[in-house]
């Protein structure tokens, strides 16, 4: 499909953004706030040619091929405009497919299938497979009633794990009292939270998994997925029965923790939790205005997009800082 100069300067909103790099048109209105460097940068280009900002600055080869499935159609004269236009579905499908076909011929992976099936025959190359992001979603199993249990709401979250730790604040209040010992614990649990995210992410989320298919399968249900469908809304926070299985190796610590500490230092570790969940999902569906958010948000599409090895830390970089992975 081929599209006039001026018919490309009239999308440049963030609702409504359209580019092009190398004569291509592409529609980038899903992936603004996906950007790695913001989506102010890449709002500054929307409705113009951006081929020499995209040239300039490095992008890797995974950026290239999440670019083609926003391409829509080229850049031509009016005349041939006229004669070319088309409908925007098919442009779009046109673009999903050309990614479709790069996971099939480099991976022999169908993304129209049932993808945990797959997952047997990559082998070693899982872990490069992972990390060629695509837009939208997959299926992961097939049968519909499994899907559903791969998909969470990010209100799940406060609305199981709110009520557990009101209620255990609740407790600390009436059993022993609001006192500045009870606010250091809590606030310790929070630290602590901030500690078992970024070790949580680093060396288990990043475990990277021997090429046998029961491995591969375990770590693609642990976090590839996410990797490899990032703008997956449902899928990206965690099953409160997950998030339980996740804090199994705490279980001991909480047991031998005297109720006047627990009732205070959980909590704040909850709430940590429930922060950083939260802090997740709207990371990668809205546009920050404050400083602090756009720097959390950009350095989490940066480890998506950039350095899968660094930018650990989802809900502050406190401890990317710390051990130098930022």
């Amino acid at each position: 499909t081929l599209f006039s100069a001026e018919e490309v300067s009239k999308h440049n909103t963030p609702g409504d953004a359209w580019v092009v790099i190398d004569g291509g048109v592409y529609d980038v209105s899903k992936f603004a706030d996906e950007h790695p460097g913001g989506p102010e940068v890449l709002l500054e280009w929307a409705g113009k040619d951006a081929t020499f900002p995209f040239r300039d600055l490095p992008h890797s080869d995974n950026a290239a091929s999440i670019l083609a499935a926003f391409r829509i159609g080229d850049v031509c004269g009016e005349e041939e405009y006229e004669d070319f236009q088309d409908t925007l579905q098919t442009r779009l499908k046109a673009g999903e497919g050309a990614l479709a076909q790069h996971h099939r011929e480099k991976y022999d992976i169908d993304l129209s299938k049932a993808i945990v099936p797959q997952i047997p025959k990559l082998g070693a190359k899982y872990n490069t497979w992972i990390n060629e992001a695509i837009p939208g979603t997959i299926i992961l199993f097939g049968p519909a009633w499994m899907e559903v249990f791969t998909r969470t709401k990010w209100w799940v979250v406060p609305l199981f794990w709110g009520p557990v730790i009101a209620t255990l604040l609740a407790l600390r209040v009436v059993w022993f009292g609001l006192t500045p010992g009870a606010v250091s614990l809590f606030a310790l649990g929070v630290f602590f939270w901030m500690f078992f995210e970024y070790s949580l992410h680093r060396f288990v989320y990043h475990w990277v998994p021997p090429p046998n298919a029961v491995c591969n399968i375990l770590h693609f249900l642990l976090h590839g997925a996410h990797h490899l469908i990032p703008m997956d809304g449902d899928r990206l926070v965690a099953p409160p029965l997950l998030a339980i299985a996740l804090i199994i190796p705490l279980f001991p610590s909480m047991l031998l923790t005297p109720w006047p500490v627990f009732t205070a230092f959980w909590p704040g570790f909850g709430c940590g939790y429930m922060a950083y969940d939260l802090t997740h999902y709207f990371i990668h569906h809205t546009h920050p205005t404050n400083a602090w958010a756009r720097t959390v948000k950009s350095n989490h599409m940066k480890h998506h997009y950039k350095d899968h090895d660094k930018y650990y830390g989802v809900s502050t970089p406190f401890f990317d800082y710390v051990f130098g992975t930022i």
